[in-house]
């Protein structure tokens, strides 16, 4: 089958933009559920998001608001990665919010911090809801002999708190949920450029397809076919699902957000095409080792 590659309308240079990420990012790690689950985009109605793939279906449930957009997403990622780093269930998020705000690559002006604490804490409101298909089940994924888990991600959702002198104090840590680090802490984490995935905030979807993209090249990687070739109203149910959005103009979506990611895994170039009919994204099996590559790009910052 003849194929053309995903053209990229990115420059190159913007590889490397810090937007003000600092290397404290050097050997960073996101956990493999999560390069599945994609929260929305935009703002939803309703009090339940759920998302679907082959392998696994994923629900996000609150009493407030369902968490959407970047901010949420960079917040999720620093909270995982920091379990996989440091294997403690209380993690630090700096000694004032404007350093922990300039870790995650923003600014620290009034309508950042109130966008941003709105987020984080209906992040923290919601709980999440993991199935996974039975022929997909690893000791990894397998829990106390169940498949199927409500979980929080933090028992606390306060920020500050008020001292003696009636002011707010930042309260610098986070108290992780038992049930949210042991299900992370289960399966090793797949490393990842913060760096470059800070850059990418314009675009929550670009952000979800940097991380997914690798991951999906990973897991072709181990497995014994030479290709996979994916259907774009699928990829719409996984990553957009409730879109008013056509398959067609999902699509054109769905490549612009790939053409900014591409730029950042050069190595991989050779291996995300279009059919020759354009109906689906043909991912191929990497010459290089995608572990190697990922972690060679971490250790780059």
């Amino acid at each position: 089958m003849s194929t053309k590659k995903v053209q990229s309308i990115v420059s190159a240079d913007m590889i490397h933009k810090s937007n003000g990420v600092t290397r404290l990012w050097r050997n960073a790690f996101w956990s493999p559920l999560f390069a599945q689950y994609c929260l929305p985009h935009r703002k939803v109605n309703g009090s339940v998001w759920e998302i679907k793939n082959e392998n696994i279906t994923l629900k996000t449930a609150s009493g407030y608001e369902i968490p959407y957009g970047a901010y949420p997403r960079l917040f999720l990622s620093y909270v995982t990665l920091q379990i996989i780093k440091t294997g403690a269930p209380v993690v630090s998020l700096g000694k004032t919010q404007n350093q922990f705000l300039k870790m995650l690559g923003l600014g620290s002006d009034g309508k950042t911090i109130q966008r941003f604490n709105l987020q984080a804490l209906n992040l923290f409101r919601s709980t999440v809801e993991v199935e996974i298909n039975p022929e997909t089940r690893t000791r990894a994924t397998e829990r106390n002999g169940t498949f199927l888990e409500w979980i929080h991600i933090s028992d606390r959702c306060n920020f500050w708190e008020d001292n003696e002198e009636n002011k707010k104090k930042w309260l610098g840590e986070l108290q992780v949920n038992n049930n949210f680090f042991d299900f992370i802490r289960s399966s090793e984490g797949l490393p990842f450029n913060f760096h470059r995935y800070a850059s990418l905030t314009k675009s929550s979807m670009a952000m979800d397809l940097y991380i997914w993209l690798p991951y999906r090249l990973y897991i072709l990687q181990q497995q014994r076919h030479y290709s996979v070739s994916l259907q774009f109203p699928l990829l719409q149910k996984q990553f957009d699902p409730n879109s008013s959005l056509s398959v067609r103009d999902f699509k054109i979506k769905f490549l612009n957000c790939l053409s900014m990611v591409m730029p950042h895994y050069t190595d991989f170039y050779d291996n995300v095409k279009l059919s020759e009919d354009g109906k689906h994204l043909v991912l191929t099996k990497p010459k290089k080792s995608v572990e190697t590559v990922l972690k060679k790009d971490n250790e780059s910052l």
